[in-house]
Formats: C-alpha cells, structure tokens, sequence
C-alpha cells in the first residue's frame, strides 16, 4: 500500500486503485515473510522456452486439446507458477497459459549460429 499520512493509529492509504483509512498496527515497512496467517504468493521459478524447430504453442489449459493461447519461440523466458501432469502453468509475454514441461530448459538454449532463412 501507499501511505500518505498517519494520526492517532491509522493511515490514509491508495491500495489497488483505492483511497482509505487502515490501522497502523497492521502495517510494515518491510515485506512480511510466511508468518502462519499471512497468504503466501505462489513460489514461481523462471525457465525459457526449449524446442528444436519451430513454435511451442502455449494454451488454454493443460490439455493438447485446449486452444493455443500464444506461439512461443525458442528461448522465451518464462515464468512457471506450478507444473503438474506433464504440463506447467505459465506465464509469457504477458499471458498466462499452459505448456509441456519436455518443453522447458532452467538455461537459457544458445541461439543457432547460422541465420535463419526468412
């Protein structure tokens, strides 16, 4: 949250868009860790896109029937929020989707030497 001001225990604050008033004693200046109340966000981990020819086609949901959110091309950096089944739930380019796993490398592939013929 922002804070603009605080008086007597609370805090005008902007949080997602909003303007309002919090107790102060529910606000900290530092990020707080995985206390057993605080929700904690998914742990992502970043991984780049690893096919040999062509396009990784990125969809809908984990299935090879769902429609094709997005084509991805070899060394895409992606963020993998989970992976389960064979598929891992992504997000790139600004779009969340699904991939195969067989698909993604934690290094980043080298890019061919020969240039590719438009």
């Amino acid at each position: 949250v922002t804070v603009y001001s605080e008086s007597k225990g609370w805090a005008k604050v902007k949080a997602n868009g909003k303007d309002g008033h919090v107790s102060t004693k529910y606000l900290s200046t530092t990020k707080p860790g995985t206390g057993s109340t605080a929700v904690t966000p998914e742990k992502t981990t970043t991984k780049y896109v690893n096919v040999s020819s062509g396009t990784l086609n990125m969809r809908k949901s984990g299935s090879e029937s769902a429609s094709i959110v997005a084509k991805l091309s070899k060394g895409t950096e992606v963020t993998v929020y989970s992976e389960s089944k064979g598929w891992a739930k992504i997000k790139a380019n600004g779009q969340d989707g699904y991939v195969s796993t067989d698909y993604l490398s934690t290094t980043k592939p080298g890019t061919d030497s020969k240039p590719s013929i438009p």
